[in-house]
């Protein structure tokens, strides 16, 4: 199979060596493992931030589509954008969209390609619903969002839709031409680190990975946290990840609540860190990871956590507890409790046989979501819709 592949992440071009965020790249290198030829169609960057991943198959191919405008200026001038490329994708024998994306609902129209399925990793139902109105400006942004997700959701009743998560699925399960499920992961056979237990040392860390943003639940879990280490004075939090936006208001703002709560000294910012060793060095010096967010899909970190023997705690929304059992495989909170988090740490800490069976359940569920089997299970729905 030629497979055409377009996101809005950019590449970022070295010569003949293409770079793009670990997430994405251990992703398309898996599924260019399983194809004759793989042509991302995608915005180039010499600047993108954490593009910091080589693409390794030799049989991946670039259809650029020139620097990346704002995802207003993609939607408006959708088909100058796509005209450019309609003759460099002829050869596909299938073109996967990920989605949510700004250009995603015009490829039919401007391409006039009937070979089309769409991945979703998110909806902008959901997102739309909960964004929060502070100003004009995100009334404008919110506005935005909900006119390309009609957009887009026009385009999916006539389409092949693959979700990464339940609640994509089931929500478009009744609108499209037909729906699959494929678990989208950044996990390789070789990541797994296998221990079956944690706590045990002299000091404990707390761990959270992902985007920097207040939808992750971080004030909550800094006010927990504040309350926690007057009972465990050896709890110190890790928080991994990146800011979208580089001046870094999210990060300023938490630095100085960690001021006001006095934790400074025991909260730990230490930014990205790239996908494979970096990463994982973080979990496997950590004990116990959390992930407290008010709206998810399914978030990757929670397989990362667990197939470095992470017990996880995690908030009751999205597609997780379609994934996960509460005191089976995760421990499972309400979202934007602080004391519910208080609680869960608690239990973890002081029950070492409960650490053990959620480390030992989430290594077994995490072994059925590698790169290696999702890939072919991608490469072999293509094949056959």
């Amino acid at each position: 199979m030629k497979l055409g592949f377009h996101y809005h992440v950019c590449i970022n071009k070295k010569g003949d060596a293409l770079y793009c965020p670990g997430y994405l790249g251990r992703f398309l290198d898996s599924v260019a493992s399983e194809v004759e030829e793989l042509t991302l169609i995608m915005h180039s960057s010499e600047s993108e931030d954490n593009s910091d991943y080589l693409l390794k198959q030799k049989n991946i191919k670039l259809v650029c589509l020139g620097n990346k405008p704002a995802a207003w200026r993609r939607v408006l001038f959708n088909a100058s954008i796509l005209a450019k490329i309609r003759a460099k994708i002829g050869h596909c024998d299938k073109i996967l969209v990920r989605a949510p994306s700004p250009l995603a609902p015009f490829f039919k129209k401007n391409l006039k390609i009937t070979k089309l399925v769409y991945l979703l990793v998110g909806d902008h139902h959901e997102l739309a619903k909960s964004f929060k109105i502070k100003s004009f400006r995100s009334l404008v942004i919110k506005a935005f969002i909900s006119i390309t997700n009609i957009l887009f959701e026009r385009q999916l009743k006539n389409n092949i839709v693959i979700a990464n998560n339940r609640v994509v699925f089931d929500r478009y399960k009744g609108s499209s031409k037909s729906i699959h499920m494929v678990n989208t992961t950044t996990l390789s056979a070789s990541d797994f680190f296998l221990r079956d237990n944690t706590c045990n040392g002299e000091r404990i860390d707390l761990l959270f990975t992902g985007r920097i943003s207040f939808e992750k639940g971080l004030q909550e879990l800094f006010f927990a946290f504040e309350s926690l280490t007057k009972d465990f004075k050896n709890l110190h939090l890790n928080i991994v990840g990146w800011e979208d936006d580089l001046d870094k208001p999210v990060e300023k703002e938490l630095r100085c609540m960690t001021e006001t709560l006095k934790i400074s000294e025991k909260v730990h910012f230490h930014g990205y860190k790239k996908i494979g060793n970096e990463l994982n060095a973080v979990y496997r010096s950590s004990d116990i990871y959390i992930i407290p967010s008010y709206l998810e899909g399914f978030p990757r970190t929670v397989w990362e956590a667990m197939a470095n023997s992470l017990p996880v705690i995690a908030t009751n929304v999205g597609g997780i507890p379609f994934v996960l059992q509460d005191n089976i495989s995760a421990l499972l909170i309400q979202p934007r409790k602080s004391e519910e988090i208080v609680k869960s740490v608690t239990r973890l800490i002081k029950d070492s046989e409960l650490r053990k069976s959620l480390i030992a359940k989430g290594i077994e569920i995490s072994k059925e979501v590698t790169l290696e089997k999702q890939a072919k299970r991608l490469i072999d729905i293509l094949g056959k819709v």
